[in-house]
């Protein structure tokens, strides 16, 4: 089974769609499972005149020994009658681990979690979008965190990004 969602702008006053925006294939075949979205209510100023509102996904991997879960966030604006995504699934919040035997201790788990906000210094086109990252790896009982900040830059037509890979963070830990 695959499914797309739609993103709508729609007048409060009589109920008619202004834009959508199709984003295919949110739901596919294969894991991990799309169980909810929700319109995020924070303000991301992207210049003096456009705001962009975001969306979030959530996945999840329903296993109790290998959990997994992941929040994708997707930043849209409403310019000139137009819906366009400027930030396409950036993973704001991941989760995976295992559990042993119900031994919380003998577990393992790896963590990251993001905090978006808009640069303060105005750029031709829009601010860059500043992200705090903390990465939390626990083992036997024993937790490390480290902290990270990087910086998205709009190229005209979105924020581009490197999607992370948290095995390879996990590795790059040791």
């Amino acid at each position: 089974l695959e499914a797309d969602a739609y993103v709508v702008v729609v007048d409060n006053e009589d109920g008619k769609i202004l834009s959508k925006y199709d984003c295919p294939k949110v739901v596919g075949d294969d894991l991990p499972l799309l169980y909810r979205m929700e319109i995020e209510d924070k303000d991301y100023q992207l210049n003096k005149n456009i705001r962009a509102f975001g969306i979030r996904f959530y996945y999840t991997m329903h296993s109790r020994i290998n959990p997994y879960y992941v929040t994708k966030l997707s930043l849209f604006v409403y310019e000139n009658n137009l819906l366009k995504r400027i930030l396409c699934e950036y993973p704001v919040s991941e989760y995976m681990g295992e559990v042993y035997d119900q031994d919380v201790c003998m577990s393992w788990y790896l963590s990251l979690d993001s905090d978006i906000m808009t640069d303060e210094n105005e750029k031709d086109e829009f601010r860059d979008l500043i992200i705090e990252e903390v990465l939390t790896h626990g083992y036997d009982c024993d937790e490390k965190k480290i902290f990270d900040n990087q910086r998205l830059i709009y190229n005209g037509k979105e924020y581009g990004f490197k999607e992370k890979n948290l095995y390879q963070l996990l590795l790059d830990l040791e």
